[in-house]
């Protein structure tokens, strides 16, 4: 399995959001391949097949559910990972947030 250079960290809490935020990761899988992680806060067992069956094979795809009552569910794992990862490597970090779609269109 290749390495990817690019580590999307995702935390879904608006889970209503994943197919807008899905079309936008499928622009950057068109452009090249990388490992996403989703955090979820509520098991959704639909929606984790949902997520790992959006992308090819070129997408490596994980979803962790994080204890809704932890302080920094959001970050934790962004920290975690960049932690973890050579930092030449490159990471986005995503919130889901019910304004995205404004900020998405300035």
């Amino acid at each position: 399995m290749e390495k990817k250079k690019i580590f999307v960290a995702l935390h879904l809490y608006y889970t209503e959001q994943w197919d807008e935020i899905c079309s936008y990761l499928k622009n950057l899988e068109n452009v090249e391949a990388f490992d996403l992680c989703v955090t979820l806060q509520v098991k959704d067992e639909a929606l984790e097949q949902k997520i790992k069956n959006s992308f090819s094979s070129k997408v490596q795809t994980n979803v962790v559910y994080i204890d809704k009552n932890v302080f920094g569910a959001d970050v934790w794992p962004f920290i975690h990972v960049i932690n973890n990862i050579n930092l030449d490597e490159k990471a986005l970090h995503i919130t889901s947030n019910l304004s995205l779609d404004k900020l998405l269109r300035k």
